[in-house]
Parts: structure tokens; sequence; C-alpha cells
């Protein structure tokens, strides 16, 4: 199994660095954003990050592990299982023991570098996915392969980094149930009034007007009634 890439900090922390900031310095970068993300993502096995985590975890050490441990019989290599022949049930266990300790950290290792695999590739495709669809007009087959390809990897609506660009992307695709779906479900989390004009709003961008004046002139003063002094 390959280590994790270290040359994806650089592109990793220009990209954000270009994603944030003033709105005139995103508008101005978009294009070189785009291609540095898909540097990023070029440097990354996709197929090998699904597989891996595509298996059960028992399964991992003889799928993706190298060819000295890939051969390992209770916990031994076939190395291993030579130099302990002759030795004590003592030294056996032992050395069995010593392999098993190895082995459960290399597994370690490994899935943290997988997992930093996954999460880098995860922040280069939201991105990218962002810049695309800010840049007019929208390039619509881009779009949906980057889209596509993040939500091999996450649930776009509940992993916390990917929820903004969930709702510009359904916003674009005028999918405006699941936007207010989300927003609402924001809201039950919230539970607080901020939470609720900001759901108002949202309904009113929309152009659903009738559920943000229900909001405003209903439910947002049952729910959160104003407080006056007593005299």
């Amino acid at each position: 199994m390959a280590e994790f890439p270290t040359d994806l900090a650089v592109p990793s922390a220009f990209s954000a660095f270009l994603a944030s900031g003033p709105t005139e310095r995103q508008s101005k970068y978009r294009e070189k954003l785009i291609s540095v993300c898909e540097s990023g993502v070029s440097k990354l096995d996709m197929t090998q990050i699904l597989a891996y985590f595509g298996c059960h975890k028992n399964a991992r050490e003889d799928l993706f592990g190298s060819g000295e441990r890939k051969s390992s019989v209770g916990g031994k290599t076939s190395r291993e299982k030579q130099s302990v022949e002759g030795k004590s049930e003592t030294e056996d266990v032992s050395v069995s023991s010593e392999a098993d300790s190895s082995l459960a950290a290399d597994c370690r290792s490994e899935d943290r570098d997988m997992e930093k695999c996954r999460n880098m590739l995860v922040e280069f495709l939201q991105r990218k996915c962002v810049a695309l669809l800010e840049i007019d007009p929208v390039d619509e087959p881009a779009v949906e392969q980057c889209w596509n390809s993040l939500r091999k990897l996450v649930d776009p609506f509940s992993d916390s980094k990917t929820t903004q660009l969930a709702l510009k992307y359904c916003r674009h695709k005028e999918l405006h149930g699941m936007v207010a779906s989300k927003l609402l479900q924001e809201y039950e989390t919230a539970n607080s009034r901020a939470a609720l004009k900001s759901f108002a709003s949202q309904m009113r961008a929309m152009k659903w007007d009738h559920v943000a004046d229900r909001i405003e002139n209903s439910s947002l003063l049952v729910r959160f009634p104003p407080s006056f002094p007593p005299f």
C-alpha cells in the first residue's frame, strides 16, 4: 500500500487559499482553482480508495497488504514461521504475539493513510465542483462528472464538509424540495431563532414566498415570542 503522498499538502493549501477570501479574488482565480484541484485529484487513485473502503475491514489485509504480510497464517508470515521452527512453545507464543502487534500497528497506519487520501480527494472534488457551479455559463457535463465522483466517496447531504455544496448544486438543478428538506433539518438541529429566520430567508430566495410569509408572520412569533419587560 502506498503511503500518503506528502506532495499533496501544497495543492491542498493552495486550493483552500483560492477558494476562500474576498469574492473578487475567488472570481479572478476560479479557473486556476479548478486546475489545481484537477492536479490534486490526478495524484490520488480513486479506484483504490473506493476498493479499500468498500471491502470488509478483515479482508483489507489480504487485498491491500504487502506481499510479506499477505501470506500470513495465524498472524505469522512464512518467514516468521521458519524463524520459530524448533523453538519452544513459550518462544513461539512470544514471537506470534509480537507479529500480531506489529501487524495491527501496520493496519492502523494504513487505515490512517487511506483516510487522509479519501479526505483529501473529497476536498479537491468539493472545491472544484463549487468553482464549476460559479462559472457562467455552467459546464453541466463537468459538474455532473465531479458531483458523481464526490457521491461515490461521501453523502454530500450528511457530510459537514460538503453540505453547502449540496445546497448549491440542488439550487442550480432547481431541486427545491431537497433544499427545503435540508434547511429544515438544519433548523430542527439548531432549534434557534436565528436558524428559523435563516430558513425563512432561504425560502424567500427560492421564491417560496408563501412559506417565508408563514414563518415570519406566524411560526417565528409563536415559536420565539418577543419578550417584554413586566412594566
